[in-house]
C-alpha cells in the first residue's frame, strides 16, 4: 500500500513538471527571440527546472492526500455556483461563457492568491525571500520555496473545496494552456508584454516591479493573474514604458544549490536584517 502511494506520488511529481514543458519551451524561445536587456545565462534554465522538482513534489503529495479524503467524506462543497448549468440552459449565450468562467475563475483564483502572497511577505518573508533571492528572472528560473505548495493547498484549494464550488464551462485545452503559460510569463525576461490588456491581466512588466530592489517597488503588484485586487486593495503600481528594474534582495544571493533552495530558510538568516519584510 505505501509503495503504491509512493510510486503514485513519484509519477504525479514528474507529470507535474513535465507539464509544464511546453510552457517552459514557448517562454524560452520568447526569451531568446525577444529579451529585455540581457539575455539569462542557460544555466539558469537548467536550474529553474530543477529547482521546481520539490515545489511540484509537494504539490502532488497534498494533492493525492486531499483527493483521498475528499473521496472518503463525500464532502459537499457549502456554496456551488452552477455556471456552466446555466449557460447550458441558454443556449443563445453559450458563446459568453466561454469568456465569462474563465474570468470568473481567474478573479477567484486571484484573491486567493493575493492574500496568499501578502501573508508570505508579512509572516513568511525568509521562506519566499528564495522566490525573491532570483536575480536572474525567467518563466522557467522563478521557482518559489516548497512550502508554497503548502500555502496553496490552506489559501486556495480548502476553501475551494470545502466552502464554494464554481461549476465551471468546460474550456478547450488551448484556454488552460494560455492560464498556464501566463503564470509563468509573468515572471518573462522578454520585451513581448500584453499592451492594452495589462489593464486587467498582469503581465511581467507589471510583476517585474514586485521583484523589484528599488524601494518605490515595494508592496506593489501583489497579484498573479490580475491587475484587479491591487487596484482595490491600494498596492497596484503601473511601470512607466521604460521601467524594467533590477530584480532580487539587497545583500542576498540566488540559491546555489537545490538544497540551499529548499532548506536555507531553516538556517540562522535568510536575507540581511536590512531588507525589508513588506508589512501588510
Amino acid at each position: 500500500m505505501a509503495m503504491e502511494w509512493v510510486s503514485a506520488w513519484a509519477g504525479a511529481t514528474v507529470w507535474t513538471t513535465l507539464g509544464a514543458a511546453p510552457v517552459w519551451a514557448v517562454l524560452t524561445g520568447l526569451e531568446l527571440a525577444f529579451p529585455r536587456g540581457r539575455r539569462s545565462p542557460p544555466l539558469t534554465y537548467l536550474r529553474g527546472m530543477i529547482y521546481w522538482l520539490p515545489v511540484a513534489a509537494v504539490i502532488a503529495g497534498i494533492g493525492l492526500i486531499w483527493e483521498e479524503v475528499l473521496k472518503a467524506t463525500a464532502w459537499t462543497p457549502l456554496l456551488q455556483v452552477p455556471l456552466a448549468g446555466w449557460f447550458a440552459a441558454h443556449p443563445r449565450w453559450t458563446w459568453l461563457g466561454y469568456v465569462i468562467s474563465p474570468l470568473v475563475g481567474l478573479l477567484i483564483f486571484d484573491f486567493s492568491f493575493y492574500w496568499m502572497h501578502r501573508f508570505q511577505h508579512r509572516f513568511l518573508w525568509r521562506f519566499h525571500a528564495v522566490h525573491h533571492a532570483i536575480e536572474d528572472l525567467s518563466g522557467i528560473n522563478s521557482y518559489p520555496h516548497w512550502i508554497e505548495g503548502i500555502l496553496k493547498f490552506i489559501f486556495m484549494t480548502l476553501p475551494w473545496s470545502l466552502l464554494y464550488k464554481v461549476d465551471q464551462v468546460a474550456m478547450p485545452a488551448t484556454v488552460s494552456f494560455l492560464i498556464i503559460l501566463h503564470g509563468h510569463f509573468i515572471h518573462s525576461n522578454t520585451r513581448l508584454h500584453l499592451g492594452l490588456l495589462r489593464v486587467f491581466f498582469a503581465d511581467n512588466r507589471f510583476h517585474r516591479i514586485h521583484h523589484s530592489v528599488q524601494a518605490e517597488h515595494f508592496d506593489k503588484n501583489f497579484g498573479s493573474a490580475t491587475t484587479f485586487w491591487d487596484r482595490l486593495f491600494g498596492t497596484a503600481y503601473f511601470p512607466a514604458r521604460d521601467e524594467w528594474p533590477a530584480t532580487g534582495v539587497a545583500g542576498s544571493r540566488e540559491a546555489e544549490t537545490i538544497a540551499d533552495a529548499m532548506f536555507r530558510p531553516f538556517g540562522p538568516s535568510t536575507a540581511p536584517a536590512s531588507t525589508p519584510s513588506p508589512p501588510v
